[in-house]
């Protein structure tokens, strides 16, 4: 799973935003663990981890004013020979205010995830491509 934001702005949460899903690149989940690409993050449980209940399986938190945004992954096994995933983008930053004012944070840009899988082909091993349906959308 990978998630790019395209900022439509220079305002600073926007950004973060954006710094947070380069610097993670991809999440991955192999038999035991899941973790970022870049070894970024805090990696959780694998494939062999799943119950049927949703599970935090990987979390990357932003940085400065915005340490409390988070991308978090959470995955289960849904029974039928599938994983669910839940990708959560949290926005826990509150505006600041000042004297005589309040700003206002916001994030604008589009955003854009992409879900794939690599697969045993060929060899000792050949799986079908797996299928893919949205559980919910934004």
């Amino acid at each position: 799973m990978s998630a790019d934001l395209v900022p439509s702005g220079a305002d600073a949460q926007s950004l973060d935003w954006d710094t947070l899903l380069s610097d993670i690149s991809t999440v991955k989940m192999n038999v035991n663990t899941t973790v970022s690409s870049a070894s970024v993050g805090t990696p959780g449980g694998g494939f062999n981890s799943l119950t049927t209940n949703y599970a935090l399986v990987y979390t990357k938190g932003g940085t400065g004013d915005y340490s409390g945004n988070q991308l978090n992954v959470y995955a289960r096994s849904n029974n039928t020979s599938g994983i669910d995933f839940k990708v959560s983008f949290d926005d826990i930053h509150v505006a600041d205010t000042g004297t005589g004012w309040t700003g206002t944070d916001y994030v604008a840009g589009t955003l854009t995830v992409t879900v794939d899988q690599q697969r045993a082909n060929g060899g000792l091993f050949t799986i079908a491509s797996p299928t893919y349906s949205h559980i919910s959308q934004l």
